[in-house]
């Protein structure tokens, strides 16, 4: 999965590899959070470094200028049975600022029978 950077540039979003994924399984991805100099490494479980990452928006005066939803289309990259570098779409990493709620969805332009609105 593709690094990446957060809104204001402050932190990347590292994954590490999923080394097999049978069909129809779920795996979770391991990650680590970086500053934007690489100067600091954080392990995956540490919320709070997360949470810092996913907060790094602008703020203003006006609460209704805000983002109350950010999201990430994140690149995926997958080694086929013959070794080739195969291009697996993309996922979105969605997170709700208020509540604080970080899920994963697919990218509506990408949906198979997806249809523009009109």
């Amino acid at each position: 999965m593709e690094s990446q950077k957060s809104n204001q540039g402050k932190y990347h979003l590292r994954f590490g590899e999923v080394l097999a994924l049978p069909s129809g399984s779920e795996k979770s991805v391991p990650y680590a959070v970086t500053d934007h100099v690489f100067r600091d490494l954080i392990p995956q479980g540490d919320g709070e470094t997360l949470l810092k990452f996913l907060n790094d928006n602008e703020k203003h005066d006006d609460p209704l200028h805000d983002a109350c939803l950010t999201w990430w289309d994140i690149e995926i990259k997958f080694r086929d049975a013959d070794e080739s570098i195969v291009d697996g779409g993309k996922v979105r990493l969605c997170f709700e600022v208020k509540s604080e709620v970080l899920f994963g969805t697919q990218v509506p332009y990408t949906a198979r029978n997806f249809k523009p609105p009109s």
